[in-house]
């Protein structure tokens, strides 16, 4: 089977997108073989992923010929490629598809992550948005099935766009851990206090870091740190002016950038995890924080439950009280039950599932 993926996110991206992108492309390496893969991306700028794939002589890099335009090969050239190759199946494993893709008869697949764009937030780009929505829209309208990443995202497609159930498969995103063995390494590098919650996501308003600080505020715990792991968007001045006014200064730590390596590091470091999230596609930093054994407070109901299952704290991350008390019961109660259901939950979660349903769909 001659397999097209939209490769753009796993050489270029360093974050969600591209993490998911690179763990399928990997997955399905390594459970399907006998295929041909073909990644396409305007540049392949990501050298350690360009150097994995190298090593497989079944995978091959398809870019434009002129960088000057690649916005618009992504769009409409990759079609004409499409039909050239003879692809059996063509994969937008980002939200999104050429939007002429209708003039193929490839199998046409699209994965989508979440609806975050049409959520309201100041703090996002409203640009980037725009556009976003559009390629969404049109995506789920071309696409001959749409994956989604959990069944919360199913039904916000189905509630949004009117699309037919019928159209919709979830598939899990695939879950690796990079451990690292040498945590005291990672202390020292990036300077952590001894003891800490740990927050892992970008900066930004919906990642409700806010309900967290309010929760510090009104606890009053000398010697518990917060360390925020995540790229700074817009919101983070705002965020870190919060904590300096309120007197959290000294107890918040943000860092940008970690390697999936020393990300393992600074989980196995942390005493538990927060995710209070207002809204997500899916929560994978709940499966990591419980397959390294900590305990994850995170938000009531949806994806996050889904993600979870009976191994994290739920609460109404909306109330400043709510999510004080929980952190408190985390901090004084022993959590080893919830792990230990948490870590039975989580097993579904894995990289081979994952390839056996996008292969399932690519043959269906």
């Amino acid at each position: 089977m001659k397999i097209g993926l939209d490769a753009k996110r796993a050489f270029l991206n360093y974050t969600g997108l591209g993490n998911y992108s690179r763990n399928v492309i990997l997955s399905l390496l390594e459970n399907y073989p006998d295929n041909e893969y073909y990644l396409f991306t305007p540049d392949p700028g990501f050298h350690p992923f360009l150097d994995e794939i190298r090593k497989h002589k079944n995978v091959f890099v398809i870019m434009p010929k002129s960088k000057s335009f690649s916005s618009r090969w992504r769009s409409y050239g990759i079609t004409h490629l499409v039909n050239k190759l003879n692809l059996d199946v063509y994969h937008g494993l980002s939200n999104e598809l050429p939007f002429n893709i209708k003039k193929t008869k490839v199998k046409k697949i699209v994965t989508i992550h979440d609806l975050i764009p049409f959520k309201d937030d100041t703090f996002r780009n409203v640009f980037d948005d725009f556009f976003a929505r559009r390629k969404m829209r049109a995506a789920c309208k071309n696409a001959d099935i749409i994956t989604a990443i959990s069944e919360e995202t199913k039904k916000d497609i189905i509630g949004l766009f009117g699309t037919s159930e019928t159209k919709i498969k979830v598939v899990y995103q695939p879950v690796g851990f990079k451990v690292n063995e040498s945590t005291d390494d990672v202390r020292k590098k990036y300077s952590l206090p001894d003891k800490f919650i740990l927050q892992v996501g970008t900066v930004e308003y919906r990642k409700n870091i806010q309900i967290i600080l309010k929760a510090l505020i009104k606890l009053k715990l000398p010697d518990l740190h917060l360390v925020i792991v995540g790229k700074k968007a817009s919101f983070f001045k705002a965020l870190h002016s919060y904590s300096s006014n309120h007197g959290l200064g000294n107890l918040v730590h943000f860092i940008d950038p970690v390697s999936n390596e020393d990300l393992s590091g600074i989980y196995k470091e942390s005493f538990a995890v927060m995710y209070p999230s207002l809204y997500e596609g899916f929560g994978l930093p709940i499966i990591e924080a419980i397959s390294y054994n900590k305990p994850v407070l995170t938000t009531k109901g949806g994806c996050f439950e889904e993600a979870g299952g009976p191994g994290a704290f739920y609460c109404d991350t909306e109330s400043v009280d709510e999510v004080a008390d929980t952190l408190v019961k985390i901090l004084e109660t022993d959590s080893s039950s919830h792990l230990a259901a948490g870590k039975q939950y989580i097993t579904r979660f894995t990289a081979k599932a994952t390839a056996d349903g996008l292969m399932n769909l690519y043959h269906k």
